[in-house]
């Protein structure tokens, strides 16, 4: 069977790059489809929307710009093997979401095709592939914040999504690094119990097995990985803590670090920061010690103390805009995207869901700028200038 990956026509923004090209852990969304394709005997074909009209025989047509889970290529092409309808996958959305709950019941639609011959996308039927989630990981977070009682992390073999905005990218760079611990999870499940297998898995001398670790590595004996992969060159600093995320070569990860289903790209430099589902681009340099449920350009810099929030109190849904209105996103909780090449000052702090655009230097005006030399002063800052405060108010 022939598989179709269908370019898209537009520019993922800010990095305006073409959606299939972006890279996770490494390797852009095209070859990854590609190499997945190859691995079950698929004849695999590049091409632009137009080039699908002439299609005559039966054929799988997918969205280049996708991330698919192997497991999930894996059941459609054998669910469409055995089918006489032209189909359309759909995957549960709980299953697709960083803090999911058992409320989120709906299915989303992929672009992820099966055409009997002559027939047209427009004709198929919904397939729903589900199934249980092979683990569910507890939020920790407090229910009254979420307003759902029962939200947790799901590891699920059959997940994809679209790459059609920068929030979209980072849910694939999510769901692709659930996806490296899922082989030792399933080898366990066949033959343990649920409450049994949640019990292992959280346990830290079980979860230390499940790690890849490149050659060359400096890696710190203090330090401690779970379900981590770890690419050539890396140096990882004392008292760190890894888990379910991915280290590009030569990148460099300073002490006291956290960093939870991340990914760090190559000859990227960490100082102690703490990463909650973040995409952190190539050859960056970050000062700041916080960044959660954010992306991050190549070549950029981030200063110490900057922030960028990721929680809005009035909204279910995160959304963003992309210039042509609000969109709503799959995350509860989302934070900005910053393009390639910028300069962010320190001591910023961006509001949810904004995007930095290519190439944008960004600084403080409220940074102090010069300081009296007296002693014993007392100062007030006030838009990056000190003023004396006046004894006559000290006193009072």
């Amino acid at each position: 069977m022939k598989l179709y990956l269908v370019k898209t026509a537009g520019l993922l923004e800010p990095w305006r790059r073409p959606a299939e090209a972006m890279r996770l852990n490494g390797v852009s969304l095209l070859d990854r489809l590609t190499a997945q394709a190859r691995e079950l005997g698929l004849v695999v074909q590049a091409c632009d929307a137009g080039e699908l009209a002439g299609l005559t025989g039966e054929a799988l047509v997918c969205s280049a710009a996708s991330y698919l889970s192997r497991g999930l290529l894996k059941a459609f092409v054998a669910a469409a093997r055995g089918s006489e309808r032209s189909l359309q996958c759909h995957v549960q959305k709980r299953a697709l979401l960083v803090f999911s709950s058992t409320a989120d019941e709906a299915s989303v639609p992929l672009k992820l095709f099966y055409l009997r011959p002559g027939q047209r996308t427009d004709q198929c039927v919904p397939v729903t592939l589900e199934t249980p989630e092979l683990l569910r990981v507890p939020s920790g977070l407090p229910p009254a914040i979420l307003k759902k009682p029962d939200t947790f992390i799901p590891v699920n073999s059959l997940v994809g999504v679209e790459v059609d905005d920068w929030s979209a990218y980072l849910l694939a760079g999510s769901l692709a690094n659930r996806e490296f611990t899922l082989g030792s999870v399933e080898a366990l499940k066949a033959f343990l119990p649920q409450k049994l297998l949640e019990f292992l898995t959280s346990r830290p001398s079980l979860a230390k097995r499940m790690n890849r670790i490149g050659r060359g590595c400096r890696i710190h004996p203090t330090a401690v990985l779970e379900g981590c992969v770890v690419e050539d060159g890396v140096e990882i600093g004392p008292y760190c803590y890894l888990r379910a995320s991915w280290v590009g070569k030569n990148a460099t990860v300073r002490e006291n670090s956290s960093v939870k289903l991340s990914s760090i790209g190559a000859g990227t430099f960490l100082t102690t920061a703490n990463l909650f589902n973040a995409l952190i681009g190539e050859d960056c340099m970050i000062f700041t010690q916080l960044l959660v449920n954010c992306v991050i350009g190549d070549r950029t810099f981030v200063g110490g103390a900057t922030g960028f929030s990721d929680f809005d109190f009035f909204k279910d849904w995160a959304t963003i805009d992309l210039g042509e209105g609000k969109r709503e996103t799959f995350h509860k909780f989302l934070a900005s995207a910053v393009g390639d090449d910028c300069s962010i000052g320190a001591g910023l702090i961006f509001k949810p869901g904004r995007m930095i655009p290519n190439r944008t230097t960004v600084i403080n005006k409220n940074m102090i700028d010069e300081v009296p030399q007296r002693e014993g002063q007392h100062l007030i800052s006030n838009q990056g200038r000190l003023h004396a405060i006046p004894e006559a108010f000290l006193k009072k």
